[in-house]
């Protein structure tokens, strides 16, 4: 059963779904600063046994005329997970949400053999170590402290049907400090296919991927200029191959569109547009045009770069007749 805060019209558009309401209420203010007007429908379902609504996720709507326009102040938004790190569980809390903290696979136990040889290895090792620690102490800077060596990695079921539909990755734990997200990666039509991938790079949204007709391969990045705008959009066939269609933005408002008609790996058309969105430019592109060339955004900060330490293998849609 589908029950809604605000009623919804018949030229209402569904422009985006969320797992929690504080989310979409946001994604609804922001809207509302363009003066676009916006409905949060709510979906609960009856959980298992006892029969309590619950809350299964909401969608946000606006009029059909304003989808375009919100589509576009939402593609500037973040996902609504922040990078403070991962949420804290509470055991007195009472959810049928599957959330899960895995600290990297299951160890093999080891026979008593190897282990006194690793542990005579290692006493050479540490004495070995700690000499040339000592000999090198006072121009040696400090090891920085881990807490925790292993990625977090958080898992949603959003809709209760027993398989994980949101998984949010995290970089260690360093002296308290929660890690910071690294990614995040949304199965929206509960097929156990991600549909949605975003990347973070030193604490920047750089990347979202996303599989256009739900096959399980990506065909179109968003590659994000720093400042969490999109900077240019790159569509391939099948996720392969050249790009067929290349979408680039300036302070996240569209700019120009390039297409390669032949997948020659040379654009061979270009539409150009002011920033009011009026077309100043369409015609065909010279094969050595400059906008051929990878668009560079400003360089990312010093540090070091967070790579995925946990490989995350959704599960394949079940078979059934």
């Amino acid at each position: 059963m589908s029950l809604s805060s605000d009623p919804p019209s018949a030229n209402q558009r569904p422009v985006r779904t969320y797992a929690r309401r504080e989310d979409a209420e946001q994604a609804k203010a922001a809207l509302a600063d363009h003066n676009i007007e916006a409905r949060i429908e709510e979906f609960r379902i009856a959980r298992p046994g006892t029969q309590e609504k619950v809350s299964a996720g909401c969608q946000l709507s606006v009029r059909a005329v304003d989808a375009a326009n919100a589509a576009r102040v939402l593609m500037r938004m973040p996902p609504t997970e922040t990078a403070e790190g991962p949420p804290k569980e509470d055991p007195e809390a009472i959810s049928p949400s599957r959330l899960k903290r895995r600290i990297g696979p299951p160890r093999r136990q080891k026979s008593p053999a190897g282990i006194i040889l690793i542990a005579i290895l290692c006493s050479g090792a540490a004495m070995f170590w700690l000499v040339n620690s000592l000999m090198r102490s006072r121009s040696k800077p400090q090891m920085t402290q881990v807490d925790d060596p292993e990625n977090y990695l958080i898992e949603e079921d959003t809709n209760f049907d027993g398989a994980t539909d949101v998984w949010r990755e995290y970089s260690p734990t360093v002296k308290g400090v929660p890690g910071k997200l690294l990614s995040v990666m949304e199965d929206r039509d509960y097929d156990g296919k991600v549909d949605l991938r975003w990347v973070w790079q030193r604490g920047l949204l750089m990347y979202r991927d996303r599989d256009l007709d739900h096959d399980g391969v990506m065909d179109e990045r968003t590659t994000f200029d720093g400042a969490d705008q999109p900077f240019y959009v790159d569509l391939r066939v099948k996720g392969k191959g050249p790009v067929i269609r290349r979408q680039v933005y300036r302070e996240g408002v569209l700019w120009k569109i390039l297409e390669d008609m032949d997948s020659d790996t040379h654009f061979d058309h270009i539409r150009e547009y002011d920033p009011d969105g009026s077309p100043v430019r369409d015609e065909p592109l010279p094969k050595n045009s400059p906008e051929n060339h990878v668009p560079k955004p400003e360089a990312l900060p010093a540090g070091d770069l967070h790579q995925d330490a946990v490989k995350i293998q959704p599960k394949p849609a079940a078979s059934g007749g």
